[in-house]
């Protein structure tokens, strides 16, 4: 995961998919507390984008959609 200070964005590569298929276990699925924790401002201030390695660019609007399809 990379993160540039001040520019509303935020490089997260594949920090929140499951483990390697090869490590997996039934069950597995994104990282939905790593996802919850990277969307808390507190943490790296207002982002304007979160860009992983296999989606379009997703705004912070866009990203809770994600954990609503994960299982709580």
């Amino acid at each position: 995961m990379w993160w540039y200070p001040h520019s509303g964005v935020l490089l997260l590569g594949d920090c929140f998919y499951p483990p390697p298929y090869h490590l997996r276990q039934p069950g597995d699925t994104y990282d939905a507390a790593l996802i919850r924790s990277l969307l808390d401002e507190s943490t790296f201030g207002r982002l304007d984008w979160y860009v992983d390695s296999h989606s379009h660019p997703r705004t912070p609007q866009q990203t809770p959609a994600l954990l609503s399809t994960l299982p709580h």
